[in-house]
């Protein structure tokens, strides 16, 4: 497994702050797999909507972390992110990121959860 995008800090463990491919890895069945953000967090934070990348470089900044998000104090969360693992279908950055149904131990809310979930799902098939 290869670790793509690391964890941004210890205080920014919610699948929200984070966007793309997360992790790529090959199973032992032979096929390869990534663990991917599925769904762009939206939140509202000091007045501005913010979505996806946005929140993500917020958070890379130190501005945003999971403790902001925990007390939606100056933060209010419109849509919460998740990750997920889905078969790699090609090379191309399209055909990873538009895979076919998610079952539901496939996703995830929390980083940590998802690269310890995704190890274990490669080491499972």
């Amino acid at each position: 497994m290869e670790i793509l995008k690391a964890k941004i800090s210890d205080k920014h463990d919610n699948a929200t702050f984070y966007t793309g491919v997360i992790a790529y890895g090959k199973a032992k069945n032979g096929k390869a797999y990534v663990l991917r953000s599925e769904n762009e967090g939206e939140i509202e934070y000091d007045g501005e909507w913010l979505v996806g990348e946005q929140i993500e470089a917020k958070a890379r900044t130190l501005e945003l972390c999971d403790k902001d998000l925990d007390e939606e104090s100056d933060v209010s969360i419109l849509v919460d992110g998740w990750m997920v693992i889905s078969e790699a279908r090609g090379t191309d950055l399209e055909s990873i990121l538009y895979a076919d149904d998610i079952e539901e131990d496939r996703i995830f809310g929390y980083y940590d959860e998802a690269i310890e979930g995704f190890k274990k799902f490669l080491d499972r098939l």
